[in-house]
Order: C-alpha cells, then structure tokens, then sequence
C-alpha cells in the first residue's frame, strides 16, 4: 500500500517534451502531457471508448488524442471530442492534481480536495544559480529499493574508494610503447 496523499516526483519537463508520458505512480496509471496554453496534466492513462493506454497516443491543440479511435481527452478527464461518434456519454477519466515546480512535475495520487501545493518539498537548490545541478534520468534494472540500500550503505564506499585509488596507481605503473614497466 502507498500513501497516496502526497507528492510525488512523476517526471522531469522534458519527457513530456515532445508527446505523452505513461507512469505507474502509487499503482496508478497515469499518463502526463501538455496540455492547453502549455499547462501540465495528469489523467489516468486509460481510454474510456476501448480502454487502450492514452499515453501511446499524442497531443493536439491541447488536448490529449487517443491513438486507437481518435478520441480526444480534455485535462479535466472529460471527453471532447471523437471522429464520427456523439461523446457525451462517455464516463471522464480520472484526473490528477499536478504541479511543475523545481524542474520536476509533482503529482498528487491521493484525495484531489486534499491536494495542497505547499506540502511539495522546497528544493531551493534545484532553482539556485548557487549550486550544481544538472539533473538527469539513470535507468537501472533492479528494484529501487536496492538503489536505495546502496546509495545509503556508507560501509561501501571506502571499498570503492581503495579500489578506484589502485586503478589509478596501475594506470601510472604502465608502461608506454618503447620502455619497459618497472615495480
């Protein structure tokens, strides 16, 4: 079970640059996008006309367009539109309340009502010319959690610090072409 009311890092801006996003977020699937004047939205990442993921398909004057059937979601999870079909009965789709602030998109899982953009953590390094920080997305295949473990077990780093010390001492014990290594 995962807190849902709470923010969470769902992206970074630019991976929802150039067309939508699908994430699975507290065991939601979501999909993010840009939609009207730029604006960033969250919706559940689930077409209401044959249930195909909304993320695989793209964005058009602000709306989000499924790639089945065409059908065209607004931000507030509503249906807008559908080549040749009448949309007014089609059930909205959940959306979620979202926020970019310190170069990443915040999403809140949880209770809409309770969604209060002052809980989101302030990260005044993120926005500060003071510090270095130049982001970035590392993929790694394994569970987060062991990233977690390793990048916290202190007890590892004096291990590798002896081993990146010795590659460097036998970098300059090599010999160079045309004289002879000596220990």
């Amino acid at each position: 079970m995962h807190p849902k009311n709470a923010w969470y890092v769902a992206c970074t801006p630019d991976e929802i640059a150039e067309k939508p996003l699908g994430r699975k977020i507290c065991n939601e699937n979501m999909v993010f996008y840009r939609g009207d004047h730029s604006r960033v939205a969250a919706l559940e990442d689930f077409c209401p006309h044959r249930g195909a993921p909304l993320s695989l398909g793209f964005v058009r004057d602000g709306k989000l367009v499924c790639g089945y059937h065409g059908l065209e979601m607004g931000s507030d999870g509503r249906t807008a539109t559908m080549p040749c079909q009448r949309v007014q009965a089609f059930p909205a789709i959940r959306s979620f309340p979202v926020e970019e602030r310190h170069g990443f998109i915040w999403v809140w899982p949880g209770d809409p009502a309770r969604a209060d953009t002052a809980l989101i953590p302030n990260l005044h390094w993120a926005d500060s010319p003071d510090w270095a920080y130049g982001g970035g997305l590392y993929h790694i295949a394994c569970d987060y959690r062991l990233m977690i473990d390793n990048l916290m077990d202190l007890t590892t780093k004096p291990t590798c610090m002896l081993r990146a010390s010795a590659r460097r001492k036998s970098t300059r014990r090599r010999s160079t072409p045309g004289s002879v290594a000596t220990k």
